[in-house]
């Protein structure tokens, strides 16, 4: 279903309300990462080079995946409290991404 301009406006601030009201930033990431056209395996890619990668980097031209790293430190306010990883991996943001989300060699969620 295609949205007028006016409606997707809409839906992207209702998007950006109910992740203001209903969510607590802990931390940002800082993100490394790197570009290529080839399919790998998550084994594949610990051979490669991550670059610093601050938001806004450009990436994702058509068969071009992007693999990002990042480590997490949890501040203690966040013992006993559900964690939402918030993020959009599409290169532009008029576009919608998808991605594995892993954590210590495991799938443990997607996006997308």
């Amino acid at each position: 279903m295609a949205l007028t301009k006016e409606w997707l406006h809409r839906i992207t601030h209702w998007n950006t309300a109910l992740w203001k009201i209903c969510y607590e930033p802990l931390v940002s990431l800082d993100l490394t990462g790197f570009v290529t056209r080839k399919h790998l395996s998550a084994e594949q890619t610990s051979n490669q080079k991550f670059h610093l990668m601050p938001v806004g980097t450009a990436w994702g031209v058509l068969w071009q995946y992007c693999w990002f790293n990042s480590e997490i430190t949890l501040p203690e306010t966040a013992l006993g409290r559900r964690i939402v990883l918030h993020m959009n991996p599409a290169a532009k943001s008029t576009e919608v991404g998808e991605s594995l989300v892993w954590a210590n060699g495991n799938i443990i969620g997607s996006y997308g």
